[in-house]
């Protein structure tokens, strides 16, 4: 004679399905608008790259990094609700770079010597 099936393969429990993980909250919803922009962090990116294209002049450079700076200084306050923090970096970093490309380019101009001597 055969064992009943429960006992054959050991006692038949009946295991419960494992529950499922509670689903995430959804994300906050985006109007599409993050908020007004930082004019001088936008001055300061744009001086920035002008200062790159026209290497030459030193004026944007200077006013890329000034600009930068005070842009930085307000969006770290904490009564801010503009934006910008990206483009204050990227101008301040433009304008540091290129000045420096300037000052090391004319130092190499200046010990060159471009003058033939002629007996």
């Amino acid at each position: 004679m055969t064992a009943p099936i429960g006992l054959r393969f050991g006692p038949m429990t009946q295991e419960q399905p494992p529950v499922p993980p509670e689903p995430l909250p959804p994300p906050p919803a985006q109007s599409g608008q993050q908020g007004p922009k930082n004019g001088l962090a936008v001055a300061s990116m744009v001086l920035g790259i002008i200062g790159v294209v026209m290497w030459v002049f030193v004026i944007p450079q200077i006013l890329a990094i000034i600009f930068g700076g005070v842009a930085l200084r307000q969006l770290n306050r904490p009564e801010n609700i503009r934006t910008g923090r990206g483009m204050a970096i990227a101008g301040l970093v433009l304008g540091i770079v290129s000045l420096v490309l300037l000052v090391i380019f004319i130092i190499a101009a200046d010990n060159t010597n471009f003058y033939f001597e002629v007996n």
